[in-house]
């Protein structure tokens, strides 16, 4: 079954090949598809859905994901799309560039000339364990064990604790000097979690060209400021997918319908019945309302899903007013495209 993958969005009013092998070979290859100055940066796919890819051949898929991406960014400005985003053929493509033109146009008027760069900065754990062994507060609490009758086992819970403390002080106060030059440099700063005790720091910048010229200065001068004693490492320019995703949904009958009866609806509904219907199954549901309930996590997890599907497609169809009466019927539901742009919660 053949179908359209979607890459990303461009500011463009031509329809014109692109670099990329892509996901699938097929007819057409890599190119735009333009509607009223922006375009789908778009290819065949062998594939309709995504889900369930055995790990090797998710990783291969990706991968093509972002060649094309990366590719398409040495010429454009791009809004990327989340990976496996398929629509049935261009005339949906088309559709998702009309519905969604100005919200698509405005994300893409804000990435303008910028690009995601990652800065990861990391120390040397050895040394810094070795400097925080030596710190009062972990010489008193040896000191406490080593006391004749002393609770060896709690006073060992303590030390970890005070040196993990101490930790998270240092990162703090590496963080309070390092994150406002690095903000400096950028349009827009999100912070990732640090992975382990290594890293300082975990960021995602937003940069334009002069901030990654200011961006390759800054990095040298704060590792001589620190005389080294941190690693400083950049990557990119990558895609903006931290700060900008484009995600679309051609929602499927059979899944509305499933949700509906989740939910005890009727065919036409309103955002507001939607949510009321939610709340109140859920709440007789709730184990910490009625433990007796059989399989209720499940339930619930059953209801949050047909919540967020119905929700998505109420607002979507009745553009955001809560109190417009909105069909559930199959030619409604296969007319509807869900399409947000969405921004990695910090």
């Amino acid at each position: 079954m053949g179908a359209t993958y979607v890459y990303g969005i461009i500011p463009s009013d031509e329809r014109v090949s692109l670099p990329g092998a892509g996901v699938s070979a097929g007819p057409g290859g890599i190119h735009a598809v333009p509607c009223d100055g922006i375009a789908a940066v778009v290819g065949p796919s062998d594939r309709d859905d995504y889900q369930g890819l055995a790990r090797e051949d998710l990783v291969q898929v990706l991968l093509e994901q972002q060649r094309v991406v990366e590719g398409v960014m040495a010429a454009f400005p791009v809004l990327p799309a989340r990976f496996g985003t398929v629509l049935a053929d261009e005339e949906r493509v088309i559709d998702l560039l009309t519905r969604g033109h100005d919200l698509l146009r405005d994300e893409l008027d804000r990435l303008a000339a910028c690009v995601q760069m990652e800065v990861v900065v990391q120390w040397d754990l050895e040394q810094v364990f070795a400097e925080i062994g030596r710190d009062e507060r972990v010489a008193q609490v040896r000191a406490a064990a080593a006391a004749p009758a002393a609770d060896t086992e709690a006073l060992r819970i303590l030390l970890g604790r005070t040196v993990q403390t101490l930790l998270e002080e240092r990162r703090a106060a590496l963080e309070e000097r390092l994150l406002p030059r690095l903000r400096e440099t950028a349009r827009e700063v999100h912070a990732n979690p640090c992975m382990d005790d290594k890293m300082v720091l975990n960021l995602a910048l937003l940069v334009d060209e002069p901030g990654r010229v200011q961006l390759d200065a800054l990095l040298p001068e704060l590792d001589a400021e620190l005389e080294g004693e941190l690693d400083f490492r950049c990557v990119g320019p990558l895609p903006p997918y931290t700060f900008a995703t484009l995600e679309v949904e051609a929602p499927r009958f059979v899944d509305t319908e499933r949700a509906r009866g989740l939910l005890e609806l009727p065919m036409e509904v309103t955002a507001g019945q939607v949510k009321t219907a939610f709340r109140g199954l859920a709440s007789r549901l709730h184990p910490d309302v009625n433990p007796d309930a059989a399989h209720g996590e499940e339930a619930i997890a059953e209801l949050a899903w047909a919540y967020k599907l119905l929700s998505r497609f109420v607002d979507s169809a009745c553009e955001g007013e809560t109190a417009r009466l909105c069909r559930l019927d199959r030619a409604s539901v296969e007319q509807a495209l869900l399409f947000d742009v969405r921004r990695q919660e910090a």
